[in-house]
């Protein structure tokens, strides 16, 4: 079938609980939409809700209106924008209603950092660049970490964008924390083992957290840094990298987030300043990870065409896997942003045929 105004291989999905609301960034799905009339497709949007699904399409100006019910395409783009709209009884029931019925729901949920620290950890081409991590079962999991490994993360399941993280590291006899709240840094002060165990004991770890090894990553100017990579897959085909970029956290930050004061850097530049002659080299390592890991999650339950892969680097320019995200969001550099969205329509467009 020729592509037209009026073809439609593939929608964007998402909800909310009110009806008359649509829910997640629409921002983004402005670009998404925009990307696909460029292409000659239509998008529109379709919102579950507890009443039904509520159908939106572009009506001009960066705008969305209502419209009338519509036949759903075989292809939905999962953007439902938090994991608790994802997990609640009337969008599990419709998804799956929507898989039965022979749609294809795309990055079909959230990922979880014990998931896929297990998942890649049982990979023998990825066990080694996955720092070592476990779910905290039990309060006394977190003394018996720390006393196996002088520094490390506690990092919630469920978090995104770095809220919620902690640093805990051994100094001397005393345990310094330090929580990396929005936008901000807090520190907890240097405890003791009484005062730590306290401390434990009153954040209710377990069952919530994953304890993760903090890898001995190199820094740029005293500070932390992240590889951010974006990968997309075509229907039969491998990942293959979109776009990289780099962000350096703040000053003693313990994330590279840019809301949390990160800052985005020039990946030749990062790499040529640490690693001189061998910037290519490790450059090229990293991405081969990163399309492994990529291709190990897309390997497990579920369609998978777009991740976003965070890693870090050693001395040595080995790559330190540290998460996946299933629904990335815009990147700061606009030339890696246009072509996401450029490949991002292709991509959904194989799914479709």
């Amino acid at each position: 079938m020729g592509a037209s105004k009026e073809y439609e291989p593939f929608g964007i999905l998402t909800a909310s609980r009110d009806p008359k609301r649509l829910g997640g960034n629409v921002a983004h799905f402005r670009r998404i939409v925009k990307a696909a009339q460029n292409q000659g497709f239509t998008c529109k949007i379709y919102n579950l809700c507890p009443t039904g699904v509520m159908v939106y399409r572009d009506a001009g100006k960066g705008n969305f209106t209502r419209t009338g019910s519509a036949i759903l395409p075989k292809v939905l783009y999962n953007r439902i924008p938090t994991r608790d709209l994802e997990n609640q009884l009337y969008v599990t029931k419709a998804v799956r209603e929507l898989q039965e019925e022979g749609h294809v729901i795309v990055n079909p949920h959230f990922l979880r950092k014990d998931q896929i620290a297990q998942l890649w950890a049982a990979e023998p081409e990825l066990s080694s660049y996955v720092p070592f991590s476990q779910v905290v079962q039990r309060d006394v999991d977190i003394l018996q970490f720390a006393e196996r490994f002088p520094a490390f993360y506690l990092k919630p399941l469920s978090g995104k964008a770095g809220v919620g993280i902690y640093y805990v590291a051994m100094n001397k006899t005393r345990y310094e924390v330090v929580e990396q709240k929005k936008g901000q840094r807090v520190a907890h002060g240097h405890l003791t083992q009484a005062q730590f165990a306290s401390w434990i004991q009153q954040h209710h770890f377990s069952k919530r957290y994953l304890q993760q090894q903090a890898a001995p990553v190199l820094l740029y100017h005293g500070r932390r840094f992240d590889l951010r990579m974006l990968l997309h897959r075509a229907q039969n085909e491998d990942f293959s990298i979109t776009g990289l970029g780099i962000r350096v956290g703040p000053d003693q930050g313990i994330t590279t987030h840019v809301p949390n004061g990160g800052v985005i850097a020039n990946p030749s530049r990062v790499l040529r300043t640490l690693y001189g002659d061998r910037a290519h080299a490790v450059e090229q390592r990293a991405r081969a990870v990163a399309i492994t890991a990529a291709q190990a999650i897309a390997a497990a339950r579920g369609t998978w065409l777009e991740l976003s892969i965070d890693m870090g680097l050693t001395a040595d320019g080995i790559p330190v896997l540290f998460e996946a995200n299933a629904k990335p969001m815009k990147f700061d550099e606009r030339a890696i942003e246009r072509r996401a969205k450029e490949r991002l329509v292709h991509c959904l467009h194989t799914f479709s045929k």
